[in-house]
């Protein structure tokens, strides 16, 4: 038997596109329920910053959950994306971790003003309800920021 071995190279230069850091999210932009998905209950929540720049406590009457938000903005001349990826834990009373990632797209003559996103837990028979306020202190327009 023959082997034919093949070499291949590329000789090229290669270019990382930079990954913004993270937003530091105000609390007071931020806010969170807790629900059933057939509404039979509503909890109002309170949520308290952790010890890391994306780590967040949510109280929601008995259920307690470490939550960790990731909120990204890239900035382009035409339009900007945001990425909202967040994770969170309740081990008291549900024993579940849940994940989602959220990509918004605006183009400079829109302006976004919140998110709402949910995170459902027991099988999405329950859901974590958390509101993004977006408006911003600065007006971006045509500019990529870095």
């Amino acid at each position: 038997m023959k082997f034919l071995i093949f070499i291949f190279s590329i000789s090229s230069s290669v270019v990382l596109a930079q990954v913004p850091p993270h937003t530091i999210l105000d609390p007071a932009k931020i806010s969170f329920d807790y629900m059933s998905s057939d509404g039979g209950f509503w909890l109002d929540c309170t949520h308290t910053k952790g010890t890391q720049p994306h780590s967040w406590t949510v109280q929601c009457q008995d259920y307690r959950f470490s939550l960790h938000l990731l909120l990204r903005e890239f900035i382009r001349a035409d339009e900007t994306t945001y990425e909202f990826h967040y994770w969170a834990t309740e081990g008291k009373v549900l024993g579940q971790t849940r994940t989602q990632s959220t990509w918004l797209t605006v183009d400079t003559k829109s302006q976004a003003k919140k998110v709402v996103s949910y995170l459902g837990f027991m099988e999405d028979a329950t859901q974590l309800r958390l509101e993004i306020n977006l408006n911003h202190s600065h007006q971006v327009r045509g500019t990529i920021k870095r």
